[in-house]
């Protein structure tokens, strides 16, 4: 114990806390280093290996305390913003400073450990909502963009800029597996016409791969995917012209995937639109799906649209039966099972044609 106090030590228990050797044996020998050089810019070493093991708060709240009214705005103060809350303290302790660190630092592409830690503890979303985005608008072209993009796009009133930029991780990053839940969490977004190209196109990347799956597609992807198909189908910039036949062609491709639709998994009911459906029979219409040779495609489709409540099934009735009129197919459209008495008799003759 000769040397525990000397500046050196630092690195002796570093690289014993960065191996996981246990606190108990250095606990003491710390505290003590800590009374001559909690100050120095060193000390930030040694706080983040005491909090990256989990030591206790108490021993250096007061510390890092003094260690941070003259180093907070260093580098290495990422390190004890992220140790202190990923060791549970609380939040309101490093607030500040840490916004400041944020307004200096918050660019660099490994800030991102210091948002996710910031996130992972319970922090306010909008203390960090400006150098989020930020961040995003120089790295959303890097794989790390995946973590802060997803808490992004959950947020609401986004600039369009940060939409592009999340919806050109989508594309560049398209065989990731996040890709597709980035794709979806936008939500909203994805209506917009000021970016239905730039949504259109990035749907056609994304799902690019799925349409082509040799093998069976999860539950949850298939979710997804029928989810991004309904913002398709409601997206008013991409009702008309190419956009429409690109939306079309792709839907096609997916209605024909041996995975698509089915009874598993079920409808969510913000996919329980009369829309949604009718999009199907307009395919029909115009000729890019064909009786008797799609009748796989629109069995899976009917046997999802099975899977939806009475009331939203009820809403189909007049649809049901200007397609069994006009497309006759035996044993098809029954697959919709209609409750036996609607509750409210369709009056409107203008919808019965999908």
């Amino acid at each position: 114990m000769d040397h525990a106090t000397i500046p050196e030590a630092q690195f002796v228990y570093r690289a014993w806390l960065d191996a996981n050797g246990g606190l108990e044996l250095v606990r003491e020998p710390i505290r003590g280093w800590l009374k001559d050089h909690a100050a120095t810019p060193e000390a930030g070493f040694v706080y983040r290996g005491w909090l990256d093991a989990k030591g206790e708060l108490e021993m250096v709240r007061e510390p890092i305390r003094g260690w941070l009214k003259d180093h907070a705005a260093t580098p290495e103060a990422g390190f004890v913003y992220r140790g202190w809350l990923d060791a549970g303290g609380e939040k309101e302790y490093i607030e500040a400073w840490m916004k400041d660190w944020l307004d200096l630092h918050g660019r660099a592409v490994d800030a991102d450990f210091l948002f996710r830690a910031w996130l992972d503890a319970g922090g306010d979303f909008s203390v960090i909502r400006e150098p989020a985005l930020l961040w995003l608008s120089e790295n959303y072209d890097k794989p790390e963009a995946s973590y802060l993009a997803k808490k992004l796009a959950k947020q609401p009133n986004l600039p369009l800029d940060t939409v592009r930029e999340i919806l050109s991780w989508c594309r560049k990053f398209n065989e990731d597996e996040d890709a597709l839940w980035r794709l979806t969490q936008l939500g909203k977004y994805l209506l917009n016409n000021e970016v239905a190209e730039e949504v259109l196109s990035t749907c056609e990347t994304v799902l690019r791969p799925f349409l082509s799956a040799q093998s069976p597609i999860p539950a949850v992807a298939k979710g997804q995917i029928a989810t991004v198909f309904s913002y398709l189908t409601d997206a008013p910039g991409l009702h008309a012209g190419e956009n429409r036949t690109r939306v079309d062609t792709l839907f096609v491709a997916w209605l024909r995937s041996p995975s698509s639709y089915g009874i598993d998994p079920k409808a969510h009911w913000a996919l329980q639109r009369r829309s949604y459906f009718v999009g199907v029979g307009k395919l029909l219409e115009s000729g890019a799906l064909t009786l008797p040779w799609d009748r796989d495609a629109l069995e899976r489709f009917l046997q999802w649209v099975n899977t939806w409540e009475p009331s939203w099934k009820e809403k189909l009735r007049t649809a049901l039966a200007w397609l069994k009129q006009h497309y006759p197919e035996q044993g098809l459209w029954e697959i919709v099972e209609l409750p036996e008495e609607p509750a409210h008799p369709e009056t409107d003759s203008t919808a019965a044609a999908p």
